[in-house]
This record gives structure tokens, C-alpha cells and sequence, in this order.
């Protein structure tokens, strides 16, 4: 008889303990390597919020990521695409492709193939693994002029992310 000893990472549990550890490291890391502007909260979801108030791009994400899938906070698709929106900005490849599966699917948001297909090409670059295929299923459904607009959002991201920050 075979036994298997591996951990099941299936299911609620597993996740609502893998978003509090997180938010748990999140808060270490910030508080040893960053500068706070005053005391964490003491709920987990909470802490990872004031991170992402504060502009930690891993915290952004992982509170994205909770809104996106209900974990640990009621699902909102709207807080999961402002918060992913902003991790996405500053390079997260996860955040990335994540906004592209919210726009494409229209997952509590109009389905947008333009905006999805701009976000898989940016998680495409970041090599995020599954954002290539994506982006070219989204891109079958898509006319030529619309590729054309997913195109030049995609250079006006660009050109605004190469701009010097002011100062």
C-alpha cells in the first residue's frame, strides 16, 4: 500500500493559512526592512491592507489576489482589479496576469478583450508561464482594430513607466 505524503494545497483551509502566513511574512519583512509609518494592525487582513496602503507591491498583490478569490475577505472583483491594478503597475507578473483573466472572463467587471490582451502581452514579458496562451486565445476573439487599441495602450504603458518619476 501507497502512501501519499504530500500536503493537500487543495482547498479552502490550505489557502486562508497560506494568505495569513504570508501577510505574517509580509509584515516581518516590512517592519525589519522598511520604514513604518506606525504599528501594523493585528488582523492579518488588516496588516496586509496597511501594506498595500503604503504602496508594498506584494502586499497589493496578495490583497488582490484575496478579493479575487474570497479568502479571507468577501469576494469583490472590483477591490481585486484596483488593488491587482496597482501591483500590476509596478511589475507584478501575478497581478498581471490575474487582471488579464478578470477583463477576459468579465468576472465582476464588463469583459474588456482589449484591456485583457494588453495585460497577458505585459505578464507575457514578465514570463509569467500561461500568459502567452492566454493572451492568444483572447486574441482569437478579437477584431484587427481592436488588437490595434490593445497595442497602443500597451506602448502608452511603456512610455509612461519609462518616464522619470517627478520630483
Amino acid at each position: 500500500m501507497r502512501m501519499n505524503l504530500r500536503p493537500n494545497t487543495d482547498g479552502p483551509r490550505f489557502r486562508a493559512k497560506a494568505a495569513i502566513l504570508t501577510t505574517l511574512i509580509l509584515a516581518l519583512l516590512h517592519g525589519i526592512l522598511g520604514a513604518q509609518s506606525g504599528p501594523l494592525p493585528a488582523d492579518p487582513q488588516e496588516s496586509l491592507r496597511a501594506l498595500a496602503d503604503r504602496g508594498d507591491v506584494s502586499a497589493q498583490a496578495e490583497l488582490g489576489s484575496n478579493y479575487y478569490l474570497g479568502q479571507g475577505v468577501t469576494q469583490n472583483f472590483s477591490e481585486a482589479e484596483h488593488w491587482l491594478r496597482l501591483a500590476a503597475e509596478q511589475g507584478d507578473s501575478g497581478a498581471q496576469f490575474k487582471l488579464g483573466s478578470l477583463y477576459s472572463r468579465g468576472q465582476g467587471l464588463p469583459e474588456d478583450y482589449v484591456k485583457a490582451y494588453k495585460w497577458y502581452t505585459i505578464a507575457a514579458t514578465s514570463r509569467h508561464a500561461k500568459a502567452a496562451e492566454n493572451r492568444n486565445k483572447v486574441g482569437k476573439n478579437m477584431t484587427p482594430s481592436q488588437i490595434a487599441e490593445a497595442q497602443r495602450l500597451l506602448q502608452d504603458f511603456v512610455a509612461h513607466r519609462m518616464q522619470p518619476e517627478s520630483q
